[in-house]
């Protein structure tokens, strides 16, 4: 995958995860967006196989810190994910945060790179490699009795 079709695939998976995440939230989500990258965990000992590869700090192990980066605008999370013409074999998008004129999303990517599609995930989705995921829910929440609630919850329980 080239770095125009990496970066059309996340512009329509923002464009997915706003409207998704509208449906739930009582805030104002503005169109302009940036993007926080979380590292995903990576096994103990990852696979490599023909056509892929796992960069050193691509992701993290179970107790290592999270090299994290951002806020970034699309071509800097290509710039990013892209590496050696490789891109991860999956990464999960959702709404983090909003404030009066930008969207937060964060992006949690796996340390295996991949340059062939067979290895990616999501194949069935037009935003392949691109999982689209909902906020994160508030304990205990009912959509039908809570209805629409606060994307910011969890910094307002701190």
């Amino acid at each position: 995958m080239d770095q125009e079709v990496l970066a059309q695939r996340l512009e329509l998976a923002t464009r997915q995860a706003l409207e998704f995440t509208r449906r739930y939230v009582w805030n104002a989500l503005p169109a302009r967006c940036q993007y926080l990258l979380r590292p995903g965990l990576l096994g103990p000992k990852p696979v490599v196989q023909g056509g892929q590869l796992v960069f050193p700090k691509a992701g993290r192990q179970d107790g290592e810190e999270a090299e994290e980066s951002g806020p970034l605008e699309v071509a800097g999370v290509v710039a990013l994910l892209w590496r050696e013409g490789m891109i991860p074999a999956w990464i999960n998008i959702n709404v983090y945060a909003a404030h009066e004129t930008m969207t937060y999303l964060e992006l949690h990517w796996c340390g295996d790179f991949t340059d062939q599609d067979r290895f990616l995930y999501y194949q069935d989705s037009d935003t392949c490699p691109i999982q689209v995921l909902g906020p994160p829910l508030p304990p205990r929440w009912d959509e039908e009795k809570d209805g629409k609630f606060d994307l910011h919850w969890r910094q307002a329980s701190h």
